[in-house]
This record gives structure tokens, sequence and C-alpha cells, in this order.
């Protein structure tokens, strides 16, 4: 169980960070996409969501790379060697459609 400190919150978005980039596979990540991910689920680490990560964290990281695959797969289709902020906002609207995982955002943000 985690304490639910400034430092716990970091540590995830730090997981998150890496899923992502496993999920890019050779594709760079622009300052201005790490800023958009950092913002769009910095919101969602709540008390819950840490009290929980133990037993959720593995499914919450899988649907956090295929975020990044997704955005990675937007990018090369237009020749593209990194993602743009659009590439992962898209993405992640689309896995979080289909996903189950808490940290799901309402549709349209």
């Amino acid at each position: 169980m985690r304490d639910g400190t400034g430092s716990d919150i970091e540590d995830i978005l730090g997981q998150f960070y890496i899923a992502f980039g496993q999920g890019l596979g050779s594709l760079r990540v622009s300052r201005r996409t790490a800023a958009a991910l950092r913002e769009r689920y910095l919101m969602v680490i709540n008390s819950v969501i840490l009290e929980e990560w133990d037993s959720i964290g593995s499914e919450v990281l899988e649907r956090v790379r295929a975020v990044g695959r997704m955005a990675a797969i937007r990018a090369a289709t237009v020749g593209r060697t990194y993602v743009v902020p659009e590439d992962f906002i898209e993405s992640s609207r689309a896995v979080e459609r289909e996903s189950e995982t808490p940290v799901c955002l309402p549709p349209g943000v």
C-alpha cells in the first residue's frame, strides 16, 4: 500500500512515461507530448488509484502501452519519426473508450 505522497504519484506517472515509450518503439516523443501525458493522467492518479495500484497497475500500464502503439501508428502514417500531442490525445481517447480501467477519463476529455 502506498502512503499517497507526491512521490508515490510521481512514481506512477514515471511508470506511465515508460509504458508509453515502450509502446512507441523507436519513435521519439516531443516535450509537448510528454507534457500532454502528464496533464491528462496526473489528474486521475488519486487516493483510490494509489490504494489499488499494486493490483491494477499492470493492466493500466498495458493500456498506456496501447496508447503508445496507436500514437506511433498515427505518426508513422504521415511519415513522422516522432509523436505530437495530438497523436497522444487521440490515441488515449480511443484506448480509453475501450478500456475498463479507473484511469479513463470521460469521453471527449
